[in-house]
């Protein structure tokens, strides 16, 4: 459903839609059932933005940080990434 309403909009529009716009859409639809779908997602991608992680809850609200997790390891996870994370990171410093 997401991604038909997203074809949609970029035809209509002519642009490239944005990470936002679908976090957006898929927030939206989830605030609908008020907290009552049992979902936590994560929604990455790359636009005129550069690269981006947006966090949408199933209550509808949705967070955008440059690191995310989920899921059961989701706090130990958090933990080390709160530690040695550093902006500009590159491949080899994150190893």
């Amino acid at each position: 459903m997401i991604k038909r309403e997203l074809e949609l909009h970029r035809l209509n529009n002519h642009t490239e839609n944005r990470v936002q716009m679908a976090a957006t859409r898929l927030c939206s639809h989830a605030f609908k059932y008020g907290g009552h779908i049992g979902t936590h997602l994560i929604v990455g991608g790359v636009d005129c933005k550069g690269p981006q992680l947006i966090e949408c809850q199933n209550d509808g609200n949705m967070y955008s940080n440059p690191y995310h997790t989920t899921g059961s390891g989701s706090l130990a996870a958090m933990a080390i990434l709160e530690t040695y994370y550093k902006d500009g990171m590159n491949k080899e410093e994150a190893i």
